[in-house]
């Protein structure tokens, strides 16, 4: 058996101990509640950015209108100057709401995500994690993971008796 120690980097240090299959549950749900809430905040985030009068919202009206231009010309030829200019604008704005829609869904779900996993990036979606959570940024995501250890085969982990807000490490070999 081999000293106590914290998780530090890469290198594991053993700790006797098995988390059980409650715990493992409970991580997962932990993870996936984390996860949800974070993709609803960025999703409510970013729909507020599209408001009417609100600079988004005036850059994709802008660029539906630019798109929707060939189409009034066509309507203003077949139907009067009047008539084209009323249709080209209202194509051209369903095509700036549309994409405007898609691009902030995009956006609010990434931006949740990254709420959600604390900005922790490079997970490996092969391998199996233990985590640490705090308190979120937010109502929307009450729950954030503050912190992460990888788990390789081999090892088993435990909470340290000298910290119990951290994980230890014990290799068998």
């Amino acid at each position: 058996m081999g000293q106590e120690a914290p998780y530090q980097g890469a290198v594991y240090q053993p700790v006797p101990g098995h988390p059980g299959g409650g715990w493992w549950a409970g991580a997962v749900i932990v993870a996936l509640v984390c996860l949800a809430g974070g993709v609803a905040i960025g999703t409510i985030v970013e729909r507020n950015k599209y408001e009417a009068g609100k600079p988004a919202y005036d850059a994709i009206f802008s660029a539906g209108y630019a798109s929707g231009q060939g189409e009034g010309t066509y309507q203003g030829q077949k139907a009067g100057r009047k008539e084209g200019r009323r249709a080209g604008r209202k194509v051209g704005f369903q095509k700036g709401k549309t994409a405007g829609q898609k691009a902030g869904e995009i956006q609010g779900t990434a931006d949740g995500a990254s709420a959600a996993l604390g900005g922790l990036t490079g997970w490996d979606p092969q391998s199996n994690y233990i985590v640490n959570v705090q308190d979120g940024p937010s109502a929307q995501v009450p729950f954030a993971i503050s912190r992460r250890t990888e788990m390789v085969r081999g090892s088993s982990y435990s909470l340290c008796n000298s910290n119990p807000q951290q994980v230890c490490v014990r290799n068998k070999r």
